[in-house]
């Protein structure tokens, strides 16, 4: 200034700094509120590949403000559960972090949307502040109970009487993660063919044969059955398969309600004529094992439903409605066998098919979807207790297809 004196001046602070004349330094508070700290600048992965190791989540982000410490924080963005976390001191210019897709336990994290938040704070004494947020996606982690696609969600399949099929899935980053969209891939499952060419069975599965992908189990015409490969997509068309031997026609329901006796791998079900029921292992690696019956009495129900893990012990459960529409849960103890039954509620039987879809909401508790004769889907909220919360419309136009699964 006139007086020959050097002021600085703290842009985003409350004070002011200048030197006298005899080089001393005085700060000076303005009285004015200091500025928040905000992200200027931010590169953070949009999309990241956790089984790739070259397309990990990576954040370099750049506050307004030199901070004294900061926290950077990564949740599933539909439950809030915290699967990465890092801190650190004195970031002057940036804050960067590298997270390797992996939770504590050392398993890929599921894939889908998760949100990330900057907390932090200017001085030590300061209060801890939100600097910014934002998403991202993990696409081909771990995928959940009859979730088919790498960025997320489950998918159900509406096949014609044409054997026309289109798959429906979410979409990680909507504002909806319930809500289901035509994935746009066609495939054929001829319903009405004869012999090896028809479709008589479809059961989505979860990885058969040890490559990380879900799996679509198709039975035909004449009691044969191959596991459809999966690559990570909504879509099984012509892919490559594995057979499961022949037979299986003895069977009028073929059921996948996850892992059955605790090995990790995925098992498949099936109740014969007499109501017998009878569970096949499976390897991991694309084979099974000798048949067990695991239970009796079976036919007593309409429909039964291989329906995942219900209430949290990380089993695959059952579900069955029988002839007046009442759904009953049995709950598997990881051992082959199941609990007794514990009546969910009534009034199934005004739908023509219920399908245990997975966790559609993305709340971390598998789900139901059903549809009633008028075309409408209805969805039921997992409470993660065995029971479900009341019906909420998820669609219409659903009595084009002749079958939904």
């Amino acid at each position: 200034d006139s007086r020959n004196i050097t002021w600085a001046v703290d842009k985003q602070g409350n004070g002011v700094a200048y030197v006298d004349t005899d080089n001393a330094v005085h700060v000076l508070d303005t009285g004015i509120p200091s500025t928040k700290p905000t992200i200027g600048l931010s590169y953070v992965s949009e999309w990241s590949f956790p089984r790739t190791g070259n397309q990990q989540w990576h954040a370099s982000i750049y506050p307004t403000r030199p901070l004294s410490s900061w926290e950077l924080t990564v949740r599933r963005k539909w439950t809030g559960e915290v699967v990465h976390r890092a801190t650190g001191t004195n970031a002057r210019t940036s804050v960067s972090d590298n997270w390797d897709g992996r939770l504590p336990s050392g398993e890929f994290a599921l894939n889908g949307a998760y949100s990330w938040t900057l907390t932090g704070k200017p001085t030590e004494d300061s209060a801890t502040t939100t600097i910014g947020s934002g998403d991202s996606v993990i696409s081909c982690g771990s995928f959940p109970f009859r979730g088919y696609a790498c960025d997320g969600g489950p998918g159900l399949l509406g096949v014609k009487s044409t054997g026309e099929a289109s798959w429906y899935g979410t979409r990680p980053l909507s504002t909806t993660p319930s809500q289901l969209y035509n994935n746009g891939y066609t495939e054929d499952w001829c319903l009405s063919c004869s012999g090896a060419a028809r479709t008589s069975a479809l059961v989505p599965f979860g990885d058969f044969n040890g490559d990380a992908y879900p799996d679509l189990l198709v039975r035909d015409g004449n009691g044969g059955m191959k596991a459809h490969l999966g690559i990570g997509q909504l879509d099984f068309g012509g892919r490559q398969t594995v057979s499961l031997g022949a037979g299986w026609m003895m069977y009028k329901s073929i059921l996948a309600p996850g892992d059955v006796n605790s090995d990790g791998h995925d098992d498949i079900l099936g109740v014969d004529a007499d109501g017998k029921l009878w569970l096949y292992t499976t390897t991991g690696k694309g084979g099974i094992n000798p048949r067990v019956q695991v239970g009796s009495g079976w036919n007593i129900y309409s429909r039964i439903l291989g329906a995942g893990d219900l209430n949290g012990d990380g089993h695959g459960d059952l579900l069955g409605v029988d002839a007046t529409g009442v759904m009953y849960a049995y709950f598997s103890n990881g051992d082959k066998g199941w609990s007794s039954r514990v009546k969910v509620f009534a009034g199934w039987n005004i739908y023509n098919s219920i399908v245990a879809i997975g966790d559609l909401d993305e709340d971390g508790r598998n789900d139901l979807v059903a549809r009633d004769p008028d075309g409408v889907l209805w969805s039921y909220a997992g409470l993660g207790n065995g029971s479900f919360a009341p019906r909420v419309k998820a669609g219409s136009g659903w009595n084009m297809y002749k079958i939904i699964i």
